[in-house]
């Protein structure tokens, strides 16, 4: 819960913005499948509120997610994400 989302120019921040509204949404359907599977979402996306500057909310941010209690065999598990999951 302490990573910090924002923007790159911050040294304060941990993660930027993801590349596209697309990609941002791609993140998001795989944190909603793990969801849909039974997993448990510690932090994140659908858990924590980014408190973005008003410059920023504009931007496909995404809160670092951290996601457990599913399979290895998983989507989720097998995939690469390319996103802070």
């Amino acid at each position: 819960k302490k990573w910090k989302t924002g923007s790159p120019s911050d040294s304060q921040n941990n993660n930027g913005a993801l590349i596209s509204k697309e990609h941002l949404e791609k993140v998001r359907g795989f944190v909603a499948l793990a969801k849909s599977e039974g997993a448990i979402i510690h932090c994140g996306e659908g858990v924590d509120q980014l408190d973005l500057p008003a410059h920023n909310k504009s931007g496909y941010f995404m809160p670092a997610t951290v996601i457990s209690g599913l399979p290895d065999s998983s989507r989720v598990m097998q995939e690469e994400i390319f996103g802070p999951v």
